[in-house]
């Protein structure tokens, strides 16, 4: 094979989400990478599986030790074209992992510029815009258009995860009719998109008690470190997070216990 089809496979491969695939992504782009140096897709998105390796606990190296490998192949890649769209949309995501927002939204820009009706890009871009604060409104505005392209990305097998962006991203634009409805459509709630939801319903003054949100077996949300998960979003705004700190610590608490009550009351013979 050339360069171009050992990129071509290692995507595919990384597309698959799963342990083996990853590590077998990382040798497709290394055989890429060494049969055409130039190749700078190559760099960028061994990066990327690097990164993900990091994010799903698929390398026994620690992120610490991953992380300057990965940063290292991803500006090669930028040096080499520093007008590739992948490569830009790749370094919004690596540093956005990193939580340096300023730049997520830099190179963000960059491949929007360049490609805006990628739906890769714009959920990339319009999620560095809303983590950053720097334009909640086109950010949401983003987010919903990926939606609208490519409900189902590869490596997905539904549109849940297009869906929880897309609530997040209404969440914070408080369009929370939207972000309500958007989050009843998923059919696996995360914690944080349920905290979104329920937190919208809080803020429209709607009853939660008999909501869906509420209602369903909420066992696997009582043990959830809530904070470590609003903290996971790397919001730049702090009047957003301490609104949202303040929900679970007041609010949210509160609802879980009853809830589960009366889940448990309806169960009992």
């Amino acid at each position: 094979m050339n360069s171009y089809e050992f990129l071509l496979r290692g995507k595919e491969l990384h597309h698959q989400f799963d342990g083996t695939a990853n590590a077998e992504a990382l040798l497709m782009f290394e055989a890429a990478i060494k049969s055409d140096p130039q190749n700078a897709q190559a760099y960028a998105w061994k990066a990327c599986t690097l990164g993900q390796a990091m994010a799903r606990g698929y390398s026994d190296m620690s992120s610490d030790e991953l992380f300057p490998t990965a940063m290292e192949l991803v500006n090669t890649a930028i040096k080499m074209d520093p007008n590739d769209f992948e490569c830009h949309r790749l370094l919004s995501a690596v540093h956005g992992a990193m939580g340096d927002m300023k730049l997520a939204v830099e190179h963000g820009k960059r491949a929007y510029e360049q490609v805006p009706n990628d739906p890769r890009i714009l959920q990339q871009y319009g999620e560095a815009l809303l983590k950053s604060g720097n334009d909640v409104s086109l950010g949401c505005e983003l987010t919903l258009m990926a939606l609208e392209i490519d409900p189902v990305p590869q490596g997905q097998i539904n549109s849940d995860k297009r869906k929880a962006d897309a609530a997040f991203a209404c969440f914070l634009d408080e369009k929370y009719e939207h972000c309500i409805q958007l989050a009843s459509e998923i059919s696996k709630l995360a914690p944080i998109t349920w905290l979104f939801a329920v937190s919208s319903q809080l803020a429209l003054g709607q009853a939660t008690a008999t909501s869906k949100f509420i209602t369903q077996d909420l066992t696997s949300y009582r043990d959830v470190d809530f904070p470590n998960e609003i903290n996971k979003c790397k919001l730049e705004d702090r009047v957003i997070v301490g609104q949202l700190r303040e929900t679970c610590s007041t609010k949210i608490v509160d609802l879980l216990n009853a809830s589960q009550a009366a889940y448990n009351k309806e169960l009992a013979p």
